[in-house]
């Protein structure tokens, strides 16, 4: 990959943000989740979402938080799809990850 352009996606990440664990399209092997993601320059909280749909319609979790990461130990369970979002205090959603 040419320097220049990993560069640049890298700065990228680090302007918007971004999901980092659990990844999009992961399966995973336990049930107390660690979610993690990027800081987003300037904001001093986050808004976290989890959901059973896409559409967060009606998210099982919705919490804020000052820190980068949030841990889930009671909804998840096993042999089910999952779909995370966050966004800086009053910004825009990242785009979703899912996992099962």
């Amino acid at each position: 990959m040419n320097k220049n352009l990993l560069l640049l996606i890298i700065c990228m990440s680090t302007l918007f943000g971004g999901l980092i664990h659990p990844t999009d399209g992961s399966k995973l092997s336990y049930v107390h989740v660690l979610f993690e993601w990027e800081e987003i320059p300037g904001s001093t909280g986050y808004d976290f979402q989890l959901s059973v749909s896409n559409d967060f319609s009606d998210p099982l979790i919705s919490a804020n938080t000052a820190e980068l990461y949030y841990i889930e130990k009671d909804a998840i369970n096993w042999e089910s799809n999952y779909y995370w979002r966050v966004r800086s205090e009053n910004g825009d959603w990242m785009n979703p990850n899912q996992f099962s």
